[in-house]
């Protein structure tokens, strides 16, 4: 898939198709003379050639180098991190996935109230309303708190209650329950509460 607009997995997480997101159209990056190597690895550089070679055999010239290559998911170290119906939000197919199963669960929890957590909560309150239950895990007083402070942490807090989302504040996650096949059933936070999801 060429570059696309990452933003948009967490504003249009319900309803949206990375597909459509392209940065620039494929036209746009012939006529600027940028190569796309889709479906490509590095396995190496070298250098001293300034090439880049890609694990098909491939040698990519350069001028100058930037390796980009993101960051890692973090995935935190709790009891049934590896349940079926867990998901991460980093690319178009973990969102494309995430939009299948929110589509048909009754309960729904968004761990972290940060940028992703914070917006991903939000959009699927605009998609589902009252016909989902929409739980957002915040480690602090307020979304986005720690960062832009008490404010907006309030007026980002209040914000997502009254669209129906059920913060619960100053909590972390503790594990993650599943049944026997494997499919998580509720969230444990660190007060031991217990969140159906």
């Amino acid at each position: 898939m060429i570059p696309y607009d990452r933003t948009l997995l967490t504003k249009a997480l319900p309803v949206g198709d990375a597909k459509s997101w392209s940065l620039r159209p494929p036209e746009y990056l012939k006529d600027a003379d940028i190569d796309v190597f889709l479906k490509s690895r590095v396995y190496s550089i070298n250098k001293s050639e300034k090439k880049v070679i890609l694990t098909d055999g491939t040698h990519v010239s350069y001028d100058k180098l930037c390796i980009a290559t993101g960051s890692e998911v973090i995935k935190p170290e709790v009891q049934g991190i590896g349940s079926k119906n867990v998901h991460f939000l980093r690319t178009h197919q973990d969102q494309t996935d995430i939009k299948q199963k929110a589509a048909n669960a009754k309960s729904i929890v968004v761990v972290g109230a940060s940028f992703i957590g914070h917006e991903s909560a939000a959009s699927l309150a605009g998609k589902y309303g009252k016909e989902k239950d929409i739980h957002m895990i915040c480690s602090g007083d307020g979304p986005l708190q720690n960062i832009l402070g008490k404010e907006i942490g309030q007026m980002l807090l209040k914000e997502h209650q009254d669209n129906n989302v059920k913060v619960h504040t100053n909590k972390t996650l503790k594990s993650i329950k599943a049944d026997q096949d494997g499919n998580v059933t509720s969230v444990e936070l660190s007060d031991g509460s217990l969140v159906e999801a």
